[in-house]
């Protein structure tokens, strides 16, 4: 079986980013523990192309040997710790090697994830009646008629120190010890939202962003999205993307993804946020209010500034003609006040606008006459919509 990984390494060059790889090393046959004598075939893997030529550097009893070789493949007789390169790829991980001349061995495979079938091999040079499988120095089981034992679906539980006992005619044998560290099939997904605040009646693409490694790319996850417990469009999928194609205010809540296998006997589940809707604000509408009394010069006249929807947080500015008058937030997203005391050079056309980040909506102007007491009937009233006003 050949274990491939891609580690991508930034480095520049001529002023940009450039990729290389790190190749990773595969076994056969797959094990990291075989008899004297044997040969193992080590393959430089995990490239779009076949190098011409692979560099091997092996450290042996503290020395350091450098082996180049036609193709990708090195065979080797001796322990050591191995390590390829091909042509500006970055090293690949070290791969330890151990050629036994003991009468029992333990074979296990190279590396181990969530969800394999590992094979744990008890091989003796003598003839053996029976094997006993120990993890952690306990015994697990005995072999009758078989020298394999099997993990099926590994899990984190299966992590320990393993070694194997054999009976020989005259004696009991034991074998090397082995360490199984489970790793993990796929990292947690990271949910992702685009945009990240949606407007309502806008679509929004949701991705679960995980991958199995590339020794183990055949794998494939599914993918299930949630809103606040509740799965959302059409549950397990193949796909990682799932687009909502109109947000509703209603929609707005606590997201997260999930990804497992098709068994779902490994499952990740990302961190959940909170998505909220952003409505844009609706025209405001504006009314002037002078307490029930003519606009006199001295009157106090209340400018009240309100839109009926839109998100909170909102910005009010109040206007006369194109002056800025003064600006309200509220962070409710209920409508806001702005008071005058009048003069005659308070007399024009008013209007105002209510913007929570996503535009400005302007109100519809509203005319104020404001005149000296003496020239005013107590009764009339000066406030007049401008769009009943003479053309």
């Amino acid at each position: 079986m050949l274990l491939w990984v891609t580690l991508l390494v930034l480095a520049p060059v001529s002023g940009q980013w450039a990729t290389t790889t790190r190749p990773i090393i595969s076994l056969h046959p797959p094990w990291t523990t075989v008899f004297q004598g044997e040969r193992v075939n080590l393959t430089c893997g995990g490239f779009h192309y076949s190098p011409q030529k692979t560099r091997w550097k092996c450290v042996y009893q503290r020395r350091e040997i450098l082996t180049d070789t036609p193709g990708d493949t090195l065979e080797v007789r001796e322990s050591g710790q191995y390590r390829c390169q091909a042509g500006r790829s970055a090293l690949s991980k070290p791969v330890h090697l151990y050629f036994s001349s003991a009468s029992l061995i333990l074979q296990a495979p190279l590396s181990v994830y969530e969800g394999d079938l590992v094979v744990l091999r008890c091989r003796a040079k003598a003839r053996v009646t029976s094997y006993t499988i120990y993890k952690n120095r306990e015994a697990l089981t005995s072999l009758e008629g078989t020298s394999d034992f099997f993990i099926p679906d590994a899990t984190l539980k299966d992590n320990g120190a393993y070694h194997c006992t054999g009976v020989t005619e005259d004696r009991l044998i034991s074998s090397n010890e082995v360490k199984i560290q489970v790793q993990d099939l796929f990292p947690s997904p990271m949910l992702r939202a685009s945009p990240f605040q949606p407007l309502e009646g806008r679509s929004m693409t949701l991705t679960c962003v995980t991958q199995p490694p590339p020794q183990r790319s055949k794998v494939q996850l599914q993918f299930c999205f949630f809103r606040d417990s509740q799965a959302l469009g059409s549950g397990w999928s193949s796909s990682p993307e799932l687009q909502i194609r109109a947000m509703l205010p209603e929609d707005s809540g606590s997201y997260w993804c999930e990804a497992g296998t098709k068994t779902h006997s490994v499952l990740r589940k990302s961190q959940s946020f909170q998505i909220r809707v952003q409505i844009p604000v609706s025209r405001p509408v504006l009314t002037l209010s002078s307490a029930g009394a003519p606009a006199f010069e001295g009157t106090i006249v209340t400018l009240h500034c309100e839109a009926e929807r839109g998100s909170s947080r909102i910005t009010y500015q109040f206007y006369r003609e194109d002056v800025l008058l003064g600006s309200r937030v509220t962070p409710s997203g209920s409508g806001t006040s702005f008071s005058l005391s009048l003069t005659t050079e308070h007399s024009g056309n008013y209007s105002c606008t209510a913007d929570n980040g996503l535009g400005p909506q302007r109100s519809e102007a509203v005319s104020l006459s404001v005149t000296e007491p003496s020239l005013t009937h107590p009764f009339r009233s000066l406030l007049v919509p401008s769009s009943f006003l003479p053309q």
